[in-house]
């Protein structure tokens, strides 16, 4: 599904060169860098920063910064394709959350071809009934996870989730927690590598958090000065001061983690992207 665009479309970012320049020295056979990504679903109240005005500063973007493995939230099936066909060596996974077929928002995980293979993928809901698209707990829309099994090109093997939960629902977010960990769980007694990411809605005091950040190590509680950036991530598209909201998160198991950053990129009229900063950290297999 990968194709080649006819012109480049520029993009201003205050930490896209450092992310490059960073990738390029740091890279070995044992680097796999991960990045996740709420790219805002297409409203067209949104305004200037409507989908349209924005699809080609993004896909310029993720095209820049090259993660290995880019985790979306709320992309519709059109934004999912767009962004597919229009970046290089790129296709992904995932299914729409309303019924499991192209309907409502993606999780959708994106992976460069030429740095890992996909072996495996699937969704589940995050409810009672995760088989089964559903609303779980106090929800107050339907929330899904994809995950996908990968064998990156040094010949390590490794799980990733990419979860979107609940804006509302304070229960529905810890219990999506907990559903999420037990099946990090199952892959991890099996001796799988696992990296978590996505929109969790939530913050690092709150109990969904906690659960994950039990479980796993979080990516930015490595380094005091981390994360590298600004101290949030949902900026509700106002770029007129720093975000505070820290609630896209990068976890893993199995895995060092070598930087952990907040980018702010820009379109090329200054404004941001999306409503929520993307998320990128450098990961080393152990």
């Amino acid at each position: 599904r990968c194709c080649i665009r006819d012109r480049p479309m520029p993009v201003t970012s205050r930490m896209i060169c450092v992310v490059i320049l960073l990738g390029a020295t740091i890279a070995t056979g044992q680097d796999l860098s991960v990045m996740t990504f709420n790219v805002r679903f297409d409203n067209p109240g949104d305004s200037l920063d409507r989908w349209d005005l924005r699809k080609g500063d993004i896909v310029d973007f993720i095209g820049k910064t090259q993660p290995a493995i880019l985790g979306t939230q709320e992309g519709k099936h059109h934004q999912v394709e767009f962004m597919d066909q229009n970046l290089d060596n790129y296709t992904y996974v995932g299914v729409g959350r309303d019924h499991g077929t192209e309907a409502g928002e993606y999780c959708a995980l994106f992976f460069d071809t030429t740095a890992v293979r996909l072996e495996e993928s699937g969704s589940f809901w995050l409810s009672e009934t995760g088989d089964t698209s559903s609303v779980g707990w106090d929800a107050a829309i339907t929330r899904i996870c994809t995950y996908a099994r990968f064998r990156h090109a040094n010949g390590e093997v490794f799980y990733v989730f990419n979860g979107h939960f609940d804006h509302v629902g304070a229960l529905a977010r810890e219990n999506s927690a907990r559903q999420i960990i037990d099946s990090v769980d199952v892959q991890r007694d099996k001796g799988f590598k696992v990296v978590l990411l996505g929109d969790f809605n939530s913050e690092p005091e709150t109990k969904a958090f906690q659960v994950m950040d039990a479980s796993m190590e979080c990516g930015w509680r490595n380094k005091p000065s981390w994360p590298i950036g600004p101290k949030g991530t949902f900026t509700g598209f106002d770029t007129t001061r720093e975000p505070t909201r820290h609630i896209d998160h990068i976890f893993t198991s199995g895995f060092e983690v070598l930087s952990y950053q907040h980018l702010d990129p820009r379109s090329r009229t200054g404004r941001g992207l999306s409503d929520h900063l993307p998320v990128r950290a450098e990961l080393r297999f152990k």
